[in-house]
């Protein structure tokens, strides 16, 4: 799963300490299994949403994440709950409440709404893995809020390419695009939109950079968590320029990936 929707977390199994290596594939293969669409966002069936939902917190609920129940993933975290006493269940919830909410949306109105859901599965997952190698900071959980909310963001802007109806109501309003028009604008209109989009990505990653260079407790260990999100991250910034996406979105090969995971 990890391999085929999200693909920096499967190689950042290769990079943390070999004795977390499990919690980190569990955790993150949890916020795919949570955050995956078996849909478009408009076509999503809340009722699907709202059972998977349910069926994962009525196995939080039970300390013994039902006993004997054939699923590897449920296999996977009753382990990581008994092998990490610091592993909080409460991210795992937040996981779950953020997906729910963000199910429940027609379509995102501004931006703070794209990284509220950004935060709540991205920057949970971190924190979860975080707190459960027993790495709880005010800097390290700062690094998790920001680069959480940057992550979401870029995979927000991959999934663009797919579903333009998912742009923000107010910067279509703003631009005076619809969706279909959208799907043929030209290149300085979607320019135009996309530096707004910008904006708060480079501030949430100089924010990263700046907390990371000071971290004090377990720097290693922290940074082992940050790497594989920083380094997508980065990676995308640098390949579309500092001009910030002179090309046509829709047309852009930089966004052929899985957006399955916004």
């Amino acid at each position: 799963m990890l391999r085929q929707f999200d693909y920096s977390a499967y190689l950042g199994g290769y990079l943390v300490d070999p004795k977390y290596k499990d919690l980190w594939l569990v955790v993150k293969a949890f916020a795919v299994e949570v955050a995956l669409r078996r849909s478009s966002k408009n076509q999503e069936d809340m009722s699907a949403v709202m059972g998977r939902v349910a069926f994962w917190k009525d196995n939080l609920q039970d300390s013994n994440l039902l006993k004997g129940a054939k699923h590897p993933l449920l296999d996977g975290l009753t382990w990581c709950l008994n092998r990490y006493p610091n592993m909080e269940k409460y991210f795992l919830n937040r996981i779950l409440d953020a997906r729910l909410a963000d199910a429940q949306r027609q379509a995102y109105y501004n931006l703070d709404e794209v990284e509220e859901y950004a935060e709540g599965i991205h920057s949970s997952a971190m924190y979860c893995i975080l707190h459960a190698m027993g790495i709880d900071t005010t800097d390290t959980d700062h690094i998790a809020s920001h680069l959480g909310k940057v992550f979401g963001l870029v995979k927000y802007i991959k999934a663009v390419e797919k579903n333009p109806s998912i742009l923000p109501q107010d910067l279509l309003y703003k631009h005076s695009l619809n969706q279909h028009r959208l799907s043929s604008e030209t290149a300085i209109d979607i320019e135009d939109l996309l530096e707004e989009i910008a904006v708060p990505c480079h501030q949430h990653f100089e924010e990263v950079k700046r907390l990371w260079s000071n971290l004090q407790s377990k720097p290693r260990l922290a940074k082992q968590v940050f790497l594989p999100s920083a380094i997508e991250v980065d990676s995308f910034l640098k390949h579309s320029n500092p001009g910030w996406l002179p090309f046509n979105i829709l047309k852009a090969s930089i966004l052929k990936s899985s957006s399955a995971l916004l």
